[in-house]
């Protein structure tokens, strides 16, 4: 059975993201087209087994920004972020964590289940380094404010390779809060 790497589904959503940029106009002009904003924060696990590289050794918090592209009101939508977690406790030499992300999400009503693909830069006071790409599968609950404001509620569960994926640790998730506003 061949294996699916981690490079090949990345590759696969990023080859059906460029080709969603025809409808975005399309969708535009019919009204369904929305963004959204979004600022928050992220739990990160001091358990992930599977991604020794990553400095987070005790539970830490890192400041996430997203932007969304939403075409329908339900379906699925492309999510862009970065996080930043700056000295993370429990690695002296660490200065700061940057990590750029790439998110699929689909939604139906409040509900929110998503793949996405990370990559963090490490920067210590000597070098900094990029981390190779890993995954997370998330789960999420959206809570209506305002027409225009929400929150987030999301679960996310950090993998290196997909053969980690058959041997689930409930200690390896993440917890992540975000206010959205959407335009």
């Amino acid at each position: 059975m061949r294996k699916i790497s981690l490079s090949h589904i990345i590759s696969i959503v990023l080859i059906v993201f460029f080709s969603s940029f025809e409808n975005i106009e399309a969708a535009s002009e019919i009204g369904y087209t929305n963004y959204r904003l979004s600022i928050g924060v992220r739990r990160h696990s001091d358990n992930v087994k599977s991604l020794d590289f990553l400095p987070f050794s005790e539970p830490n918090l890192s400041t996430v920004v997203f932007y969304e592209l939403h075409q329908y009101e339900e379906g699925a939508f492309w999510q862009f972020g970065v996080g930043y977690a700056d000295s993370p406790e429990g690695d002296i030499k660490v200065t700061h964590v940057l990590t750029p992300q790439l998110n699929l999400i689909i939604k139906k009503a409040n509900i929110r289940m998503g793949i996405g693909g990370l990559k963090s830069k490490i920067s210590t006071y000597d070098k900094d380094w990029w981390t190779d790409i890993y995954g997370q599968l998330i789960a999420g609950m959206n809570f209506p404010l305002q027409k225009r404001l929400s929150i987030d509620f999301n679960m996310y569960y950090i993998f290196g390779q997909w053969g980690h994926l058959t041997s689930l640790n409930s200690n390896n998730l993440d917890f992540g809060l975000l206010l959205n506003y959407r335009f």
